[in-house]
């Protein structure tokens, strides 16, 4: 996430996270989760189907809010490297098992087809 953000935008974000107490982004935190909470809450799905998912056009501009919150906590806590390997862990964690699933499927379905 933290190296998503451009180098130029980092110094700018940097700059608010020097301004702000860690109090009082940590409540700002807070409020903008909330807020796109409730925009992804109010997404629509009318058919069920797992593609069709509609989300509001301000769950974009919420996403942001919270993207440069996190970092800005990250930053006032001295922790951007710190997410930046959980980052890495936790999609890697995932991609492996998606694999996992993958070959489980696969080894499945030769079974059934070889008798197996």
């Amino acid at each position: 996430m933290i190296e998503v953000i451009m180098e130029t935008m980092r110094d700018r974000i940097r700059k608010i996270s020097r301004y702000y107490s860690k109090k009082n982004q940590l409540r700002q935190a807070i409020q903008e989760i909330n807020e796109l909470r409730r925009e992804l809450k109010s997404a629509g799905n009318p058919f069920g189907y797992e593609d069709l998912v509609s989300l509001p056009d301000n769950t974009w501009s919420e996403c942001a809010d919270v993207i440069i919150m996190i970092a800005q906590l990250a930053m006032q806590h001295g922790k951007e490297e710190e997410v930046q390997r959980q980052i890495e862990y936790k999609v890697d964690r995932q991609l492996n098992r998606i694999a996992a699933e993958q070959e489980g499927w696969r080894a499945r379905v030769m079974r059934t087809f070889l008798g197996g």
